[in-house]
């Protein structure tokens, strides 16, 4: 089977088959191949389709997001970003501690 599709989340089905394939006991059972329009060093990855001067005309007239989204297959791309996402921690209220005495924060 398989499946062909653009990234428009970071928890979107494709980010949870890659978090079950690197869980797999067994190795890996997918094979997964991400074909952005633009290689690692930023060269066109398809020339004959998407010269440069194109990829950039795309890039202006969707927005990052857009462009993000349906060119480079990443929601939000790295240079693009405001939070970088592994700096992000989930918590709950009753988790986070008051630096002057230690207890938990009361939360209005």
């Amino acid at each position: 089977m398989s499946i062909v599709g653009t990234r428009w989340h970071y928890d979107d089905i494709y980010e949870r088959i890659k978090k079950r394939d690197d869980q797999g006991s067994r190795g890996h059972r997918y094979k997964i191949v991400i074909a952005p329009v633009v290689d690692k060093h930023g060269n066109p990855v398809f020339p004959a389709r998407f010269p440069a001067q194109a990829i950039e005309n795309l890039k202006i007239e969707q927005g990052s997001f857009v462009f993000g989204s349906q060119y480079l297959l990443d929601p939000v791309p790295d240079d693009q970003r405001t939070f970088d996402r592994k700096n992000i921690r989930y918590t709950r209220p009753d988790d986070i501690k008051s630096p002057v005495c230690g207890s938990t924060l009361g939360l209005i």
